[in-house]
């Protein structure tokens, strides 16, 4: 099995639209697609930042445009598989209403576009947390008939429910006391925004700085915990621990803020898991 170092991973995901030639020599056998939670890093984007301004004020960020439980799901997801790429989703994830999400979603129907055309034989994982997971579940409907087949997981945090076009392939993970997504009677979990700033704090809980200090300290935890090359034996140890049984969406109590999904990685280990499960063809 080729082995790649994290870094590698991130790296070549970044750049990937500007090297088309590298990646017809590098195509992996998965890639993931996420895009972070609101006020994440990196800030100040907007509806008409490029590509090349998004990856450079990502790589320039702890947790490379991912947030903090999407970096957390990468690092967990390429113990299991090593060679995995993956790309941070362009779009503002501010307070902009609607028109953040229409950024996101377009980004990944180009990014879905543009490496199926590249890679053909390599399979997609999409996720997100919060408005991540609301551009995710948004996009699901949009995603062209031929290139659906080769969407084999959808993995969010404190997200909508799944939409009816993934249901068969999707977890949608929510921590007890996150009230973005615990609780049906919530009109928030319905991810649905109005077109306007005050439609989106429907869905995502008002900015406070205690959010935006579980990001930052998210950040330099994961930045200093980077995955080292993995032995043989190790990836099957990993592999290994994924053969127990699914792990239930919703419910997990974790220390301190509940909107926090990598302090314990306890969801985002199994998303990957999930992930995992999916790629190799087991009953998940």
């Amino acid at each position: 099995m080729t082995k790649m170092r994290f870094t590698d991973a991130v790296v070549l995901a970044l750049f990937a639209p500007l090297v088309l030639g590298q990646i017809a020599l590098k195509c992996s056998e998965l890639h993931l697609i996420y895009a972070r939670a609101t006020t994440e890093p990196p800030s100040g984007m907007s509806g008409s930042t490029t590509p090349q301004q998004f990856e450079t004020a990502a790589s320039k960020t702890p947790t490379k445009g991912f947030g903090a439980a999407g970096f957390s799901l990468l690092q967990e997801l390429t113990k299991l598989v090593p060679a995995l790429t993956a790309y941070p989703v362009n779009y503002p994830a501010d307070w902009s209403g609607c028109s953040s999400e229409t950024k996101g979603v377009n980004d990944i129907l180009t990014q879905l576009s543009t490496m199926a055309k590249a890679c053909p034989n390599q399979k997609y994982v999409l996720g997100g947390h919060s408005q991540g997971a609301v551009v995710t579940t948004s996009v699901a409907s949009k995603i062209p008939k031929d290139l659906l087949p080769r969407v084999i997981a959808v993995t969010m945090f404190g997200a909508p429910p799944c939409p009816e076009v993934v249901k068969g392939m999707c977890r949608s993970y929510c921590n007890k006391g996150d009230d973005i997504c615990d609780g049906s009677a919530n009109a928030k979990s319905l991810g649905k925004c109005s077109g306007k700033a005050p439609g989106v704090r429907r869905w995502f809980d008002v900015r406070n700085e205690t959010e935006e200090a579980i990001h930052a300290e998210a950040s330099t935890l994961w930045l200093s915990n980077l995955a080292e090359p993995m032995s043989p034996a190790a990836i099957e140890q990993a592999q290994e621990e994924c053969s127990g049984a699914a792990t239930p969406e919703k419910g997990h109590v974790t220390s301190g803020y509940a909107k926090s999904y990598n302090r314990d990685a306890f969801y985002t280990k199994a998303a990957a898991c999930y992930i995992f499960k999916r790629l190799k063809g087991v009953a998940a």
